[in-house]
């Protein structure tokens, strides 16, 4: 077989892994038994099934990874930017390493995981990538980072993590003697660690104290996210292999749920499981049910059969010596444990996962409650026994109350609880007039802004919109904010949520300039009003339009305000939802797509609580944690979100809807970041075609113009894409839209560089530098512009100028959470760079660098454009660097996934099926 063709490899790859699983005399059977029917492809299979011979015989891979001696040879080598200095440990998944930054950029030590190259098929890289994919969404001050990925020279996978100094939680707490509170107290800050896994929907699955270090101040830290689980948004359920596939599943026995080993659904409640056996352990000294010198499959047995010791009884078991590491005797440690603690462990410890706290909140709550003399969830909620926690609470005030109480009892007792059993009602009656009063007057001022928005838009429908002709959105904006103006000077609380519904609509249609007047206006008038959730209604909304501008600090502090001046009855849960979801696009727009994604999930939290219910604010929900999914990186996640939210648009009939064309837009850029522009500029049409239905041509959104074209230039098809530029940019700039007008900018300078105009694309990017000085210094616009610097200069014959654009544009995208979006295209881009400079080291370590990003980022079930580009960067850099074995392998594989997203007319594509030639 001489060439790796992409529809036979298909065939031939399972088929290979079974021949490869079966001894000799099975494999020369089933040869023989396919030469019958198929004789090509036993000819090709006896051709690889020979190379793998003669790698078997020369011994690859019995030793140590890399072929050096892991715990030696390995030191001093150079990773990426950093430097190997000693071995920090193996594990199932593989090796790490502390090494340290080699380059002169930064000074510090890391971790560097490798995969291990026993692992290196796809269940292996796959636990890697999900590895890399958990640690990517998470920040939290007790998680290591994830700082960096790539691949090794030798082609190993590695993750570049926050190097942890510190003792494992156990040897922490046994190191400093911590009695039960200390341990209690630090444990908390590990239920927070994977409360906030779960908050970004991550089942870690191998909890245990190893993988929790604690550095020498106390900080807690967990690691090892090798079988980490990550979810749809929608349901954190999955299911477990079979104990028949657990010899290729590295987790702990000891500290395995039941529901880990039998098969069943994975919750949140799994990794309770796990956390309630650490802090047996940590309690008491010893496992809840397996011996210490037992079998793994001993070990099983009992995690499926056997009952736990109460945490208490278990401590009088404990010898004095380990006993004394809990800062007490058994028989001290064990009164110190009964109670509470008994319960919280028992219910953490259930066999069924459904009698379990459900969340590890739930499960720290009830810790926290224990450390406070609080009752806890976990024991039965007798009078006799909250009475005993307030009198641990508060001891020598219940003592002095005591001894009042007990001379006054006999004379005032009766009347004592006669008059506050009629104050009590007396108040009780008031509060519940007061509330139903209050819930009148919001009633009531409800209805009435409905009523006057539900004017202006009837007058936009049948009045302002000329009979048989094309409208202008703009246009029908300008008409309801003259209509606000005039009609509602005498309401003034009608008018500011006119202004503020019709502000919005501004910026939806990327009016910036408009959307900044109008809902200053709001704002302002807000700020004399006495109802204090309007106000946070119009200073959320304002928070938009500064974003927009750039104004990115002020816009944080008007969200921070009306958060806290927003009343906390239920009535107002659609204002809180309303300030959560602008506070989602406003952490969008400045960068950072954690928090856009922790608004958009605590908004969607508190619809089950919002009334009415409203199908549409549902969608829109829906639609909003999806875009901030993409944000972070969750491309696969995000496109999951947006066909959900899709399919609730249909189902009540708003396809056709303003709604669905920005969420239409909105879909075709998660789309794009998975490397399927064929797909964007579908949803993109779509979305335009109903902008413009019954609308004038010039009225389409022009960052939607904007996405279109850059989808149409991931195609190659520049005129088209010329076309939409120019009308996006043109549109931008009428509309007051910076944003638009920046990126737009750029796009028109890529264009004319790939037609040989230089000077005009230096023009363009001359012009643009002013717009892009606006904005902080870590927007992802700014390192787009310095790409499009750095490929001016390389296209002028400017290498050296080329390569330090270069550099700020990676280094601008490596620090924000945009970077699994850019930092493929930027780093597939400055390997060519290095290439031209003739340094094909360096342009093979971003080229893989590139291709291992694009990977996580892609769907597993489609080819991405992404992952071809860095493939086809990548061959030609092991062409440059005279790697004839891996070069024409790689380069197979880019033409695989560029004919799947491009099409087999690209150039690239054709480069690659042309052996990858310039």
């Amino acid at each position: 077989m001489t060439e790796l063709d992409k529809l036979a490899w298909q065939k031939l790859s399972p088929l290979l892994d079974e021949l490869l699983d079966a001894s000799e005399p099975e494999r020369a059977e089933k040869l023989r038994a396919l030469e019958h029917t198929d004789v090509a492809s036993a000819e090709a299979l006896a051709v690889l099934l020979g190379h793998a011979s003669e790698v078997e015989r020369s011994g690859f891979l019995r030793g140590p990874a890399f072929g050096f001696d892991a715990t030696s040879t390995l030191v001093g080598k150079v990773v990426g930017s950093y430097t190997l200095e000693r071995l920090l440990g193996n594990g199932g998944m593989g090796s790490v390493w502390l090494a340290r930054r080699s380059d002169g950029r930064f000074e510090g030590c890391v971790a560097i995981k490798f995969l291990s190259l026993a692992l290196m098929g796809r269940v292996g890289i796959e636990r890697f990538r999900s590895e890399g994919n958990a640690l990517a969404r998470l920040a939290h001050p007790n998680v290591a980072r994830l700082l960096d990925a790539g691949v090794s020279d030798a082609g190993q996978p590695y993750l570049v993590l926050e190097y942890v100094e510190g003792q494992s939680l156990d040897v922490f707490c046994d190191t400093h003697a911590l009695g039960v509170r200390g341990r209690v107290s630090l444990f908390l800050d590990v239920l927070a660690a994977v409360t906030h896994a779960h908050s970004k929907f991550i089942l870690h699955r191998d909890l245990k104290p190893s993988n929790i270090m604690v550095t020498p101040d106390g900080v807690v830290k967990l690691l090892d996210f090798g079988i980490a689980k990550l979810s749809d948004a929608a349901d954190v359920q999955f299911r477990a292999s079979p104990i028949t596939q657990l010899g290729g599943w590295p987790l702990t026995p000891e500290y395995a749920a039941p529901e880990l080993i039998d098969g069943s659904e994975l919750t949140m409640a799994t990794d309770v499981y796990s956390l309630g056996v650490v802090l047996y352990v940590l309690l008491c000294g010893a496992h809840p049910t397996a011996a210490a010198s037992g079998t793994p499959l001993s070990k099983l047995q009992a995690l499926l059969q056997r009952e736990p010791l109460p945490l208490s009884e278990q401590a009088l078991r404990l010898d004095a010596a380990r006993a004394r590491l809990r800062g007490a005797a058994p028989a001290q440690l064990s009164r110190s444990l009964h109670g509470d603690l008994d319960n919280i462990l028992a219910l953490a410890l259930k066999k069924d996962a459904a009698e379990r706290y459900s969340t590890v909140d739930l499960f720290a709550d009830d810790l926290r409650r224990y450390l406070h003399h609080e009752p806890v969830r976990a024991r039965a909620n007798a009078l006799g026994y909250r009475a005993w926690k307030f009198v641990s609470r508060n001891r020598a005030s219940v003592a002095l109350v005591s001894a009042t109480v007990l001379a006054l009892a006999t004379s005032l007792g009766i009347s004592l609880r006669q008059t506050s059993r009629a104050t009590e009602l007396t108040q009780l009656a008031q509060r519940e007039r007061a509330r139903a009063d209050s819930q009148r007057d919001f009633a009531l001022r409800q209805l009435a802004r409905v009523e006057a928005v539900t004017g202006v838009n009837s007058f936009l429908i049948t009045t302002a919109s000329p009979q048989g002709k094309p409208f202008r959105a703009s246009a029908l904006l300008a008409s309801a904010e003259r209509m606000a103006d005039q009609q509602h000077t005498e309401d003034p609380d009608s008018r500011v949520e006119m202004l503020i519904n019709i502000g919005l609509d501004y910026t939806r249609r990327d009016a910036d300039d408009n959307a900044h007047r109008v809902l200053e206006k709001a704002y302002r008038l807000s700020m004399s009003l006495s109802d204090h959730a309007l106000r946070a209604k119009a200073e959320c909304a304002f928070a938009c339009a500064l974003a927009s501008l750039g104004e990115f600090a002020r816009a944080e502090q008007l969200l921070t305000a009306a958060e806290s001046a927003l009343p906390s009855e239920p009535q107002y849960v659609t204002y809180r939802m309303h300030c959560l979801q602008r506070g989602s696009w406003v952490a969008g727009v400045r960068g950072d797509g954690a928090l856009a994604l922790e608004r958009a999930l605590e908004a969607e939290r508190l619809l089950a609580s919002a009334q009415p219910e409203s199908a549409l604010r549902r969608v829109r929900v829906t639609s909003d944690v999806a875009a901030a999914l993409q944000l972070t990186g969750s491309a696969r996640e995000a496109n999951q979100r947006f066909a959900q939210a899709w399919t609730q648009l249909i189902a009540i009939g708003h396809e056709r809807s303003e709604t669905a064309s920005l969420h239409l837009g909105s879909w075709g850029g998660a789309m794009l970041v998975l490397g399927r522009p064929v797909e964007g500029e579908q949803l993109y049409r779509r979305a335009l075609d109903i902008e413009v239905s019954g609308a004038s041509e010039e009225d389409a959104r022009p960052s939607l113009l904007h996405k279109l074209a850059r989808a149409l230039l991931e195609q190659d098809r520049h005129d088209e894409a010329a076309s939409f530029a120019e009308r996006a940019y043109a549109s931008g700039q009428r509309a007051g839209s910076s944003s638009v007008v920046r990126q737009s900018s750029l796009l028109r300078a890529e264009l004319s560089r790939a037609r040989g105009e230089l000077a005009t694309t230096a023009s363009i990017l001359d012009e643009a530098q002013p717009a892009f000085q606006r904005i902080p210094r870590e927007h992802i616009d700014r390192a787009a512009l310095a790409m499009q610097r750095a490929l001016l200069a390389q296209a002028r014959g400017d290498l050296d100028g080329a390569l330090v654009a270069a550099h700020e544009a990676v280094s601008n995208a490596d620090k924000g959470t945009y970077a699994s979006q850019y930092l493929p295209r930027f780093l597939s881009q400055r390997s060519g760079i290095w290439l031209a400079l003739g340094q094909s080291t360096q342009a093979i370590a971003d080229a893989q660098r590139a291709l291992a990003i694009a990977e996580w980022t892609a769907e597993p079930a489609l080819a991405s454009s992404s992952s071809g580009h860095a493939a086809l960067a990548l061959a030609r850099a092991q062409w440059a660097g005279g790697d004839d074995v891996a070069a024409p392998v790689t380069c197979a594989a880019a033409r695989h996934m560029l004919e799947d997203s491009l099409g087999s007319a690209h150039p690239a594509t054709l480069a690659a099926e042309h052996g990858c030639l310039r």
